[in-house]
């Protein structure tokens, strides 16, 4: 199975020197709010239950879009040109961050989920403006846990119709060397402008294709 990440240059040295990295919550300075992160705890104990391992934080992905398992990157690049508003979390982040093609072992739950009902999710845990976005059904629903919400997003989701919700996450603990397949520069999809690789990236991407 593929999946697709935005890792900056400080992860790709990791890799590099290492052949391997391990995130970890407590250190995370991604591009997530605060209210974002409010959840990470609720996930990471979620991801570490279902596949039965004790781990410190993980790496965030996509999995697929419209419904659809990405395979190769013209159907990334395709997908968020045809979408730019959706492109936000990686458009801005210039030549600090790469995307990252990788093969990962299909016996982990990678604990997916539609990317806006985990902000909503978020949202709902921390008292934000979340009612506007969702069915009617969940209005006068108090939130609980992030198990209960993660559970009613897989059967039924949380976001309108008229709010497209086409883009899938999904979570690792770790990231091997050796799961690369590919390296590519960041795109910002709003004004079409390819970031060049760092060469962080370009020293991994030559690591890999040895």
């Amino acid at each position: 199975m593929r999946i697709w990440t935005a890792q900056r240059n400080s992860t790709l040295k990791q890799i590099i020197q290492h052949g391997m990295y391990y995130p970890d919550f407590q250190f995370a300075n991604g591009m997530a709010s605060e209210g974002m992160k409010a959840i990470y705890p609720d996930l990471l104990n979620m991801y570490s239950t279902v596949n039965n391992l004790k781990c410190k934080g993980l790496i965030f992905a996509i999995s697929s879009l419209n419904n659809k398992l990405v395979t190769n990157y013209n159907d990334y690049r395709d997908f968020f040109e045809s979408n730019p508003m959706f492109s936000d979390s990686v458009s801005f982040l210039g030549e600090d961050y790469s995307i990252l093609e990788l093969e990962v072992d299909k016996n982990l739950n990678l604990v997916p989920i539609n990317f806006q009902d985990f902000i909503v999710i978020a949202m709902r845990k921390t008292g934000g403006e979340w009612k506007d976005y969702c069915n009617t059904e969940f209005v006068d629903l108090s939130y609980t846990s992030f198990e209960n919400d993660y559970k009613l997003s897989g059967s039924r989701g949380f976001i309108i119709e008229e709010i497209d919700n086409r883009i899938e996450q999904c979570h690792m603990h770790y990231i091997n060397i050796d799961d690369i397949v590919n390296v590519f520069p960041v795109t910002d999809y709003e004004n079409s402008k390819t970031y060049n690789l760092s060469q962080e990236a370009i020293t991994l991407l030559n690591s890999i294709k040895k």
